[in-house]
């Protein structure tokens, strides 16, 4: 990750989310034979942005863009002609974000963390992906 910024409200909601935005790099691959993936670019540019609208999160939202070395636009979730904008994630495949700031118990003292966690039903079994960034 090469750059992370929040906002972690108390109480998230559709008029006061919570918001992070993070910056990585990639590398992209051609995978549609996995057993033999091709390197296609790497040093790619990530992000992912999101909104936290509070529960039930069907108002939750979430854009990644990925940019090759040179700039160019190699994938976007949701590509408006000029930006990637966010996707809900409501509906029939409805997920939630959660994003928290938490310090643990070990580093008293130290920095926030944040924790972003994406949860999603899944038939019938609540599958959970979660990014810690210290």
């Amino acid at each position: 990750m090469t750059s992370l910024t929040t906002k972690v409200s108390t109480a998230p909601s559709t008029t006061n989310p919570s918001t992070a935005t993070f910056n990585g790099k990639a590398n992209i691959q051609h995978i549609t034979d996995p057993v033999a993936p091709v390197s296609v670019d790497g040093n790619a540019t990530l992000q992912v942005q999101m909104h936290d609208a509070g529960e039930p999160g069907s108002s939750d939202t979430i854009a990644i863009t990925v940019w090759n070395k040179a700039g160019g636009l190699s994938f976007s979730s949701n590509w408006n002609g000029a930006q990637t904008t966010e996707k809900t994630l409501g509906g029939e495949s409805a997920g939630a974000l959660i994003l928290e700031r938490y310090i643990p118990a070990t580093k008293r003292g130290s920095a926030p963390s944040l924790s972003l966690k994406f949860y999603k039903a899944r038939r019938g079994r609540l599958q959970c992906r979660a990014l810690t960034h210290h």
